[in-house]
């Protein structure tokens, strides 16, 4: 298996500008001469997206991040449209998405697909998530990554940037306990070092595919076989039996 790096010195030198630097230096300068890159939205028109959208009344899933661009990623390809998704913004939700955080309180069969960036935060999310929105036991979070291993697999751009100590020391405390993170050593110690790669180094069509996948795995659709039965009577042309003609 490869190894992570985790000496900071070395990724000192491997360090990439952070996506918001990223677009304001580069993609934005050139966006203004030659307009929008393929299939990127204006941000006014991306934040419409979020905002407009309107949630199933009772959804099959919930898909959360921290990251407005991932969603909205989601959103503009139709992900939640197509399978009742519930979106919500995990840093100031929306009205309707605090709807959405009740009705999950009150339903823990539903699935809570989770999308964060591969830093030490990102991979506390999952711990500190039941507590932020009063969850139990009994709730379902599937912690779709970002993690270490992926930035290693996916051969992703990393930087550097140090953690609050609060939050790297409830790292430290879960990381010393057997079986409380998802994480190898070489991953905690790259997390230790400060490494953070940014979900938004995911494709778009690597984004789509993790959560459809996602859905189809924790959120399979259940069938009615009623509604089942009258679906297939349509398609065949007939919704009850021939009468008998009157003579």
């Amino acid at each position: 298996m490869k190894k992570l790096i985790s000496d900071p010195s070395v990724l000192n030198r491997a360090r990439i500008p952070d996506v918001a630097s990223f677009e304001a230096k580069t993609i934005e300068p050139w966006e203004r001469i030659h307009g929008l890159l393929p299939g990127r939205i204006e941000s006014v028109t991306a934040q419409q997206v979020l905002v407009n959208y309107v949630p199933p009344k009772q959804a099959r899933a919930l898909v959360v991040s921290p990251i407005d661009d991932i969603l909205i990623c989601l959103l503009a390809n139709g992900l939640p449209q197509r399978f009742d998704l519930g979106i919500v913004r995990l840093n100031r939700p929306l009205p309707f998405q605090e709807r959405l955080i009740d009705w999950v309180r009150r339903n823990p069969q539903v699935p809570i697909l989770l999308i964060h960036d591969a830093s030490l935060a990102g991979c506390l999310l999952p711990h500190l998530l039941p507590a932020q929105w009063g969850l139990t036991s009994d709730h379902r979070i599937i912690d779709l990554g970002l993690r270490p291993r992926d930035a290693r697999d996916r051969q992703l751009p990393w930087t550097y940037a140090k953690a609050p100590p609060a939050l790297a020391r409830i790292f430290d405390k879960l990381a010393g306990q057997a079986g409380k993170v998802d994480l190898d050593q070489d991953e905690i110690k790259w997390l230790r070092a400060g490494s953070v790669t940014s979900a938004l180094y995911l494709p778009p069509v690597q984004l789509l595919r993790l959560v459809t996948q996602a859905v189809a795995q924790h959120a399979p659709q259940v069938v009615d076989p009623e509604a089942e039965a009258q679906a297939q009577a349509r398609a065949v042309g007939f919704m009850t039996w021939p009468q008998p003609v009157a003579r």
